[in-house]
Parts: C-alpha cells; structure tokens; sequence
C-alpha cells in the first residue's frame, strides 16, 4: 500500500476549522447521517489510501480536503446522498497521494491546510497531470482573497458558512461544463436517465430503482458498448474507505439485469466471464 508522509494535524492560525455548513440544518457538532451506502464519511489521515483499482470508471468522484474532520464527516455524507462518491484528506500530502492514487473528477479545497496553504497545494495540482476542476470552500471572504482564488486557478470559490444545497449545485454546474464528468441527460435505447433528478424512464414512463441500481446504471450508460470490470465498477460506486463485499457488484448487477428486463428496456448487460460487464441495447 502506498502511504503518504504523515504530517502534523495542527490548524495554522488562518485555518479554516472554524466554517460551519448551513442550510441543511447542519453545524459542526452535528452527528453525520448514515447514507444508504456502506460510506462512512470519514475524514482519512495518512496511511488510509488503498491501492488504486484498475479500469474504466463512473466520472463523479471528488476529492474533498479539509483538515476539520467534523465538518467533513458531515458535509461528505450529504455529498454522498446526492450520488457522489467523496473520498476524504485533512492535508495537503495527502491529497497529492490521492490524485496520484485515483482519478478525480472534481475537488473541494479548504485553504487553511495544517501543513501548506491551500493556495500552494492549488498551484501543485494544477502544475501536475490532468487537470481537473476545483471549487475552494474557505472563510477567507474578502473580495481580495476570492479574487486570488480564481486567478490562481480555482473554477469556483464558496465562502463558510455554506449550504450544502448551493455546494452540491456548483460541484454539478462544475461537471456540467464542457469537457465535465456530470452530463444532465443520458439516453441508450428506449431509456433515458435524468442525473441531476434522478429519474428513470422506460418508453416514457418512469420506472423505480434503488439507489445502488441508480448509481450502476449510470455507469453503465456513461461507458455503454465498453467493457467495465469489477474493479472498474467499484471504483465507482465506491470511496477508499469503503469496500465492498466480495460479490456486491455480481448481486447489483443481476438485480439490475432482472429489473430492466422484466420492466422492457431494450437494453442488456452482458455478463463476460472472468473479464466483467458490457451494456448494449438489443435495439440496435
């Protein structure tokens, strides 16, 4: 296992551990909800990060380094109900072993790091392989501070306290831009996902699936005629702090197999021994 430096977990005097999330009745004392997912939401320290999987994957995976552990449990389990899968650093060493670890679609940055300022981790990831976009989420409010945070690279700037609504609607205004992860509509064959409503349709009508299938099945539709193996799939479905049993991808995906079938989709994922799943449409 790759293990980062580990590094001191005292706040600087600027640091942001003061911020606290609103507008979702939320606060730093809260106790963090329990997703529907495995997910626990916490906040990983050196020595956490498993080894990258291998393959294709979902692009909705974020980065999320803030070094106040509570505020993190708590934001990335509202994340994590919206459809993302977070995975949690509380420094900046962290989150460079992380972007070296795994592909990222997005990452959240507080500024108040304990061992760098969140600016010069910034300018790190963006002098480093792909680029990929960030939104700061600091208490550093000035005018001036906000414009250095855009100047110097970031795609967007939240200033604590913060809703977790608003967050969550500019990480996907964020993917919804060109060359961005989170397309608002996808269509294979008689079905057509909405991701931001989350809503199914089947010849028009809207079908009902579980979370878990929601989630699968758009992975399947974001890499359908491609070939994604196990791995692929929980890399996915999953952060680096939650595993999944042994057989969770083979049950998620014969329940969505069955499901799809019995309700009339014309498309089929196909099982290929040994290599993982294939989605096509029997329309075509």
């Amino acid at each position: 296992m790759n293990t980062p430096p580990h590094t001191s977990r005292q706040a600087p005097p600027d640091s942001d551990q003061g911020g606290l999330v609103t507008g979702a009745t939320l606060s730093d004392t809260d106790t963090a909800p329990d997703p529907e997912t495995s997910g626990r939401a916490e906040t990983m320290g050196a020595g956490h990060l498993d080894p990258p999987r291998s393959g294709d994957r979902r692009a909705v995976r974020i980065l999320y380094i803030e070094d106040n552990q509570k505020l993190a449990q708590n934001t990335a389990a509202l994340l994590r109900q919206s459809d993302f899968v977070v995975d949690c650093v509380t420094t900046a060493a962290d989150a460079l072993h992380a972007v070296a670890s795994f592909e990222y679609d997005a990452a959240i940055l507080d500024l108040g790091l304990p061992d760098t300022d969140g600016m010069a981790l910034l300018d790190r990831l963006r002098g480093q392989g792909p680029q990929i976009p960030v939104l700061i989420c600091t208490a550093r409010d000035t005018l001036e501070d906000r414009i250095a945070g855009l100047n110097g690279g970031s795609d967007d700037y939240l200033v604590k306290p913060f809703a977790v609504e608003e967050l969550i609607a500019r990480l996907r205004a964020i993917l919804r831009r060109p060359g961005g992860a989170l397309g608002l509509h996808l269509r294979a064959g008689n079905l057509t996902l909405d991701t931001v409503a989350r809503d199914v349709r089947i010849d028009g009508k809207q079908i009902k699936l579980s979370r878990r299938e929601l989630d699968l099945l758009e992975v399947f539709l974001r890499r359908k005629g491609r070939v994604l193996s196990r791995s692929a799939i929980a890399d996915a479905l999953y952060g680096f702090n939650d595993e999944p049993t042994p057989n969770a991808i083979e049950v998620a995906a014969h329940r969505l197999r069955k499901k799809l079938a019995d309700l009339g989709a014309s498309l089929k994922i196909e099982t290929l021994r040994g290599i993982g799943y294939v989605l096509e449409d029997d329309g075509t």
